[in-house]
């Protein structure tokens, strides 16, 4: 059995790395390709009874010249940078994969929209889970607005990862300079209130239908961003039966076989503000007794063979 590990240009390559020996340990062969780098062929008529007049491709995918059609399942790490063109491509590459057969983890639209701070916050909504207030606008003065409601505020990009790019503020002035420069590049404006917690936050990492394990995200002195690759520090956490159950309904919520799930503790409750359909583990996996990876492969392995 053939598993692909698809991995980018910029992103981390130690998960990359766990997956891949995950698979070899199992006795299956990885096959490592980036997105960018495949081409799609379609119109391939040997599929429809052509019989001697038949004509098409013989391979659907290939990477640096190598068929991918064999693949059994194929493990999306990253969609890579790219250009609106380019993303509609990977994505749709990638459901193209889904209807030949391949088992992609994290599904195509469910790796899409959890991508997507806006669309992942309207999924959870939508499932009755508590989120933070948010405003997503295009209006520089519609953000402002918002501000103004909010007043202390997280403006966050669409689209990241790893606290990059995040600001709090409770100051309008530092939020309209901020707002102003992403405006100006037409990035789309993101504004979310600040929710008050501990110096920490919980992430939950959902494997199915199963909590598999879980840890307190400390920040580091003076920084109220509780991201591991922000220095914050992993504690092991032993997560109570109603957060758990939050953290499942989220990932499923969104269609995805696997999940980092943030969660706050809030003086109003549980608060989830990010499903994450690529996580990285290495924090974690410093508190988990047992190889995350491995947990990670078994599971798609079982579901292949279902």
């Amino acid at each position: 059995m053939k598993i692909g590990v698809i991995y980018g240009r910029l992103t981390s390559i130690w998960p990359t790395k766990m997956l891949t020996k995950s698979i070899a340990k199992t006795g299956h062969t990885p096959v490592l390709f980036s997105l960018h780098q495949v081409t799609a062929r379609i119109g391939n008529q040997r599929n429809r009874g052509a019989g001697d007049n038949e004509v098409g491709y013989s391979t659907k995918f290939s990477f640096r010249g190598k068929s991918l059609d064999d693949l059994s399942a194929a493990m999306v790490r990253t969609l890579t940078y790219g250009t609106l063109d380019q993303i509609t491509y990977r994505v749709s590459l990638l459901e193209h994969m889904e209807k030949h057969g391949i088992l992609v983890v994290n599904p195509a639209y469910s790796f899409r929209r959890a991508r997507d701070k806006y669309a992942t916050l309207f999924y959870l909504e939508n499932q009755g889970i508590s989120i933070p207030r948010t405003v997503v606008t295009e209006s520089f003065r519609q953000a402002l607005n918002a501000v103004k409601s909010l007043g202390d505020v997280v403006i966050k990009p669409l689209v990241g990862a790893r606290g990059e790019g995040s600001i709090h503020t409770n100051d309008f002035d530092v939020a309209y300079r901020v707002l102003k420069a992403a405006y100006s590049v037409r990035q789309v404006l993101y504004i979310q209130e600040y929710v008050p917690k501990p110096d920490r936050d919980i992430r939950a990492f959902v494997i199915g239908d199963e909590v598999v394990s879980a840890m307190y995200r400390i920040a580091s002195p003076g920084s109220w961003k509780t991201n591991v690759a922000q220095s914050a520090k992993p504690v092991k956490c032993e997560l109570p039966r109603e957060m758990e159950d939050q953290a499942i309904r989220a990932s499923k919520s969104l269609g995805l076989e696997y999940s980092g799930v943030d969660i706050m503790e809030s003086e109003r409750g549980p608060v989830i503000t990010e499903v994450n359909a690529a996580p990285t583990w290495h924090g974690l996996q410093t508190v988990t007794t047992f190889d995350i990876a491995d947990r990670i492969i078994r599971y798609v392995i079982d579901k292949i063979k279902r």
